[in-house]
């Protein structure tokens, strides 16, 4: 991520920070709702292109995007889907520099269910933690 993606996402966090304060938690939902079928779109294509495994959405995601992107993870490979623990996000990091988690957790971080939704709805993803929220990593666990 350059230093123009990163004013780019700081600034789009302080449009929807204005948002919020007009018109409330309703705005995050809709923040929320927008980038989850804006993400259900775009990952769609991606299988159609790619294949909608596990592996596939792993690989795609995380070795390539999230890598390029300055991510840090663990992958653990399970008898029935494979876990991620993400130690570094560079989305938590700008957030938190401006005290904006609570935005960027309904547009970043809620999207992922998004992700996997247009990805392959037969995947399973859970996550009970986030960077975001102060964890010390997300946990993002995808099973069949």
């Amino acid at each position: 991520m350059d230093d123009k993606e990163r004013r780019e996402i700081s600034d789009s966090l302080s449009e929807d920070q204005k948002g919020y304060e007009k018109e409330g938690r309703p705005y995050l939902k809709s923040i929320e709702s927008e980038e989850i079928n804006r993400m259900i779109k775009h990952w769609n294509n991606i299988a159609m292109e790619r294949g909608d495994s596990i592996e596939v959405l792993v690989q795609t995601l995380w070795e390539e995007m999230g890598r390029e992107e300055g991510y840090k993870f663990t992958k653990e490979i399970l008898p029935n889907g494979i876990r991620i623990r993400c130690t570094r996000c560079p989305l938590a990091k700008i957030a938190r520099k401006h005290g904006l988690e609570h935005i960027g957790f309904h547009k970043y971080c809620m999207s992922d269910f998004g992700i996997v939704k247009g990805f392959n709805p037969r995947i399973k993803s859970t996550r009970t933690k986030t960077l975001m929220q102060g964890a010390d990593c997300c946990d993002h666990t995808y099973t069949l």
